[in-house]
This record gives C-alpha cells, sequence and structure tokens, in this order.
C-alpha cells in the first residue's frame, strides 16, 4: 500500500484486515496522527520522521519491522504494541515524548536500538532469548536481561548509557559461540548502586 506523498491524511484505520499482507509506506504523509492497524496482518510500515503521530495502535497484528523516528507527540500511552509477536526488530531514535514501554512482552525481538528518548528510563529485556543486537543510549538508569540466555552476540556494550544506575544481568549467558557472558562495557562514569550477576555465565 502506497500513500507516501499523501500530505492530507490524519487518520489511517487498516485494522482488522486479513488480506493486507504487505509493507505500508507513509514517509510522505507528515501530517498523519493516528494509525490503527490492530488485528492487521500488516509486516512494516515506514512512517515520516518529524510527522505528528501520536496514537500507534499495532496490537495483535503481524508487524515485523517497526522504526520510530523523532516522533515528537508520541507518548507510550499512543503505541500499542500488545501482542505483536512477529515483532523482531524495533528501532526508536528522537521521540522525545516518548516513556518506558513495555519490551519484554515481543518475544521475537532480535535487533533492539533505543537513543535520544529522554523518558525513557528502564528497559526490562528479561526473557527474550533471540535478542541478537542491541543498540542503547540516552537516560536509561534501570536496565535489566534477566534470564535471556539465548543472547547471541560476544560484547555487551552499554558506554551511552552514562546515566546508568541498575544492572541485571541474573541468569544470562552473552556469547553466541560459548554460551557464557563475553565482555560487558559500562560508560567510564558509571553509578552503579545495583549490579545483579546470579547465575550468569562469565568469561
Amino acid at each position: 500500500l502506497e500513500l507516501t506523498n499523501n500530505i492530507y491524511i490524519r487518520h489511517l484505520d487498516i485494522s482488522n484486515t486479513s488480506s493486507l499482507r504487505s509493507f505500508i509506506n507513509l514517509a510522505g504523509c507528515t501530517n498523519l496522527e493516528t494509525v490503527n492497524a490492530a488485528e492487521s496482518s500488516l509486516v512494516g510500515i515506514t512512517l515520516a520522521p518529524g510527522s505528528n503521530v501520536k496514537r500507534l495502535n499495532l496490537e495483535n497484528s503481524s508487524i515485523a519491522s517497526l522504526t520510530l523516528t523523532s516522533l515528537a507527540q508520541l507518548s507510550a500511552r499512543g503505541l500499542n504494541l500488545t501482542k505483536c509477536r512477529n515483532l523482531s526488530e524495533l528501532y526508536i531514535d528522537d521521540c522525545v515524548l516518548l516513556e518506558n514501554i513495555s519490551l519484554n512482552q515481543l518475544k521475537s525481538l532480535a535487533k533492539l536500538r533505543i537513543a535520544g528518548c529522554p523518558y525513557i528510563d528502564t528497559v526490562n529485556l528479561d526473557n527474550l532469548i533471540n535478542l541478537s543486537s542491541i543498540e542503547l543510549s540516552g537516560s536509561i538508569q534501570d536496565l535489566s536481561f534477566e534470564n535471556s540466555a539465548g543472547v547471541a552476540f560476544e560484547n555487551l556494550n552499554l558506554t551511552g548509557l552514562s546515566d546508568l544506575k541498575k544492572l541485571n544481568l541474573k541468569g544470562t549467558s552473552v556469547d553466541g559461540s560459548t554460551s557464557n557472558l563475553g565482555r560487558v562495557y559500562l560508560p567510564t562514569n558509571a553509578n552503579l548502586s545495583r549490579l545483579n550477576l546470579v547465575g550468569a555465565k562469565i568469561t
């Protein structure tokens, strides 16, 4: 579905459209405010960076990849990712109103980036065994990977988290070849008040 240059659309409802097994391009819909794709077979969506999207409902959709860039009106209340069982790639950049969102429900999540989101201070990635790529920076203070034993990357780079205070690696292995926790890189000015390594496999 191609709506790239339609600047007049403000509200789009494609909910319950099981026949729409495609990628939707809304890159030119700069005045778009709401998208309802709940219960749809939509597999991908492109939103215009800097657009006015306030509400994005993807509940129980087939979405596999989602990029949110510079959506200054989007808050956690307006973003619904409930039961997005196929979502494997999530990239969130410069969404300045977006608060903490529930990520550990996204069981297929493999690639995650969060950057430039000052109100996201807690990230819970517990029990996400498919994670393979993580890029985190910004104001995150509380980060948990508990029981994410299948995480398949050798080094965990958290140097962009200068505000990090709590890190939970309980029961976690971070190394695709040895099933052990490889190197964890922390900010040089880290002020951790709690570090949980119970049951972690560390090399």
